[in-house]
């Protein structure tokens, strides 16, 4: 009977140990799988972080080339300044191939209006809305042009009810621009987005 005894008491030490080893290789287990969630995590936060950084940086590069644009499209009446010190776009209907000029040359466009720097762009490059808000005294003469550059249509509105479409008030004669792009989203599928800017046209005072 004792030698019994200490073989069962010898099985219930060796079931013991194997409890014992068997609950600390699934918790070893279960420590390496919880860490490898959290590395998974870090990365793709500082990946969408980095991401974010990126889009940003386009954002801004795209609004300042906007912002150019409409500047250099914009050439004043030089006699109708120096006669009445009114500020307006000389030639409206002429304007937005200035305007797409200057565009292509600051977004790295080629004459398709397709990006030849795919790390910014991807693809064409649309430009979905130009208009020109002359200001002459208290009236504002708008100037709507069609995706393709031709006129769509002109109207005239008060000054004190003249708005551009980015909802900034309407003060002296200003360029207003809209365009489309496609981003590299995080799994590498193509985003598509806008962005608009409008750019008044300031004398020396």
């Amino acid at each position: 009977m004792n030698r019994y005894r200490g073989i069962m008491k010898w099985k219930k030490r060796e079931c013991r140990r194997r409890r014992i080893r068997s609950c600390t290789k699934s918790e070893g287990k279960i420590e390496i799988c919880m860490g490898m969630f959290f590395c998974m995590l870090i990365f793709l936060a500082v990946l969408c972080q980095v991401k974010l950084l990126q889009y940003q940086a386009i954002g801004a590069f795209v609004e300042d080339s906007l912002a150019a644009a409409g500047l250099a499209s914009a050439v004043i009446d030089v006699r109708e300044y120096g006669r009445t010190h009114t500020i307006v776009v000389e030639s409206p209907e002429s304007s937005f191939e200035k305007y797409k000029e200057a565009l292509i040359y600051n977004l790295a466009l080629d004459a398709g209006m397709q990006s030849r720097n795919e790390e910014v762009l991807l693809g064409k490059v649309d430009i979905l809305s130009y208009q020109i808000f002359n200001v002459t005294g208290d009236v504002v003469t708008v100037y709507h042009f069609q995706e393709d550059g031709s006129l769509e249509g002109t109207e005239s509105i008060s000054l004190s009810q003249a708005y551009l479409p980015d909802g900034n008030k309407v003060e002296t004669t200003s360029v207003y621009s809209k365009v489309g792009f496609y981003v590299a989203g995080l799994n590498g599928e193509r985003i598509y987005a806008t962005k608009e800017k409008s750019v008044d046209i300031k004398g020396d005072g």
